[in-house]
């Protein structure tokens, strides 16, 4: 009892200050310790790793406690327009969650997802996460991030269809920061779909198969096909997809294809159009003349959504891949 309020009392406070330094910076054996921040403050990043290494042997609480400090003082350094801060603070973060293991991912992922809201910080966003799903592949296994694929998924979707997906079509945007160059959302869709259970696989499907659904630029389906390209990749690998848990998603997602390829599509404004043609027919005086009718006749209904062809290329693609391996 009494160690544990030394530590909790005195040295972790005390190593927790050293993460904010003076502007100077520091070096050891030759690397920077230490960066200053947009908001005049200076980050150890490294120190960060070793207070995590020092709560990892001391009683659950206090890494309760502590960590989620650390980590928003870690998160925030990204906001920083240094490339060589970012990928310190990147590293110092993978590090971190290799430690404290897969159980903490859907913290972490959070926290970064409230801290990075505007801006190429959205790049800096998805950038990081992949940076540290990849650092972590050779630990996790397939359910570890079951509990991350909400805020996975909305990261994903806002990457390729949100406003980061309208600066990487801006030359002059993509050009000034790495990561807008580099986007990594399809890589994290590919490991999602990895590391999911097969349970969990309809939590990075469902977003894509409603933008599909909806889409009405060539652009949106593109991006649908390539996230689908990813996650069939993803599934390949996931040791827990069984070729019988295989066979059974292909055939659900197939029957769900051609069941919105067959309905009749008819949107709420529709609805509202043919009542108002409704009430306007009753009220008109049957003693007027009909209009003549349209050359060629009316128009067809559309009862076939094309873009929902995709999800079945999709399912015999990774049929097809399944059967070769």
């Amino acid at each position: 009892g009494t160690i544990q309020d030394v530590m909790s009392n005195h040295i972790l406070p005390e190593l927790e200050a050293l993460l904010d330094s003076s502007p100077t910076s520091h070096t050891s054996g030759g690397h920077k310790l230490s960066h200053l921040t947009p908001t005049g403050c200076d980050i150890r990043a490294p120190v960060a790793l070793a207070i995590v290494q020092l709560l990892l042997k001391l009683p659950q609480q206090l890494m309760d406690c502590h960590l989620p400090g650390i980590l928003l003082k870690l998160i925030r350094a990204l906001h920083t327009r240094d490339w060589d801060m970012r990928q310190d603070v990147r590293r110092v973060l993978r590090e971190v969650a290799v430690s404290i293991g897969a159980g903490y991912l859907e913290r972490m992922f959070s926290e970064m997802q409230q801290q990075l809201t505007r801006g190429f910080q959205l790049h800096i966003l998805t950038y990081t996460v992949h940076s540290i799903l990849d650092g972590m592949k050779k630990r996790l296994k397939p359910g570890d991030l079951d509990g991350c694929v909400r805020v996975l998924s909305e990261i994903v979707v806002n990457d390729l269809f949100g406003r980061p997906s309208e600066e990487r079509a801006v030359r002059e945007l993509a050009v000034k920061t790495v990561e807008v160059r580099h986007p990594k959302g399809p890589e994290v869709l590919e490991l999602m779909s990895t590391f999911l259970s097969p349970d969990t696989i309809h939590g990075v499907l469902d977003p894509f198969l409603e933008k599909l659904v909806n889409a009405e630029v060539s652009s949106t389906v593109e991006l649908v096909r390539e996230g689908l390209k990813k996650v069939s990749q993803g599934l390949l690998r996931n040791r827990a997809m069984t070729s019988h848990k295989l066979l059974v998603f292909v055939y659900q997602q197939l029957v769900w294809s051609v069941e919105q390829q067959t309905m009749d599509f008819v949107s709420k404004e529709d609805c509202l159009q043919k009542q108002a043609k409704y009430l306007e027919e009753v009220k008109r005086d049957c003693f007027i003349i009909e209009s003549r009718v349209e050359r060629g006749g009316a128009r067809p209904k559309q009862k076939i959504n094309s873009n929902i062809q995709l999800v079945t290329e999709f399912c015999l693609s990774l049929l097809s891949s399944a059967l070769k391996t």
